[in-house]
């Protein structure tokens, strides 16, 4: 069994709606340390699982975004600012269905690349799979996601 890591660095933002007294509540960002594991039995044509950079550029798609719940008062139908046109596009919001928790980027980026290696646009090793994608918000705290 073949198994490579792949770590970059995102800078990104993001709000949470909790229901207690937090300073994640209020908009901020962090430089997120991102780590992917991908393993496959044998390797592609290539000589490998995938060429780190495909999964690199799907990761760096993550960068300098906003992530928010669609839910959340900000993105309000009539009153929020975030509805106005064209901050989707130019601003990089990304709405999203849940609480934009590092649990949830986890889990959002580990989707990310396994669309990559099931999409069939670049070369990958038969049977390659994404085993886990560990996301660190700050030196001290991290999540793993694993199916």
């Amino acid at each position: 069994m073949y198994e490579i890591e792949v770590i970059e660095e995102l800078d990104s933002g993001h709000i949470l709606d909790l229901p207690y007294d937090s300073k994640c509540k209020n908009i901020h960002g962090h430089r997120w340390l991102v780590k992917v594991k991908i393993n496959a039995p044998e390797l592609n044509n290539c000589g490998m699982i995938i060429d780190f950079t495909h999964v690199k550029a799907v990761l760096k798609e993550y960068d300098h975004k906003f992530f928010i719940c669609s839910s959340h008062e900000l993105m309000d139908l009539e009153d929020g600012w975030l509805r106005m046109p064209g901050h989707f596009d130019t601003f990089g919001i990304i709405p999203l269905p849940a609480q934009p928790t590092a649990e949830f980027l986890a889990e959002l980026l580990f989707e990310a690349v396994a669309v990559l290696i099931s999409g069939g646009e670049v070369p990958v090793a038969d049977r390659a799979r994404v085993v886990s994608v560990e996301l660190w918000e700050t030196e001290s705290g991290r999540v793993i996601y694993k199916p």
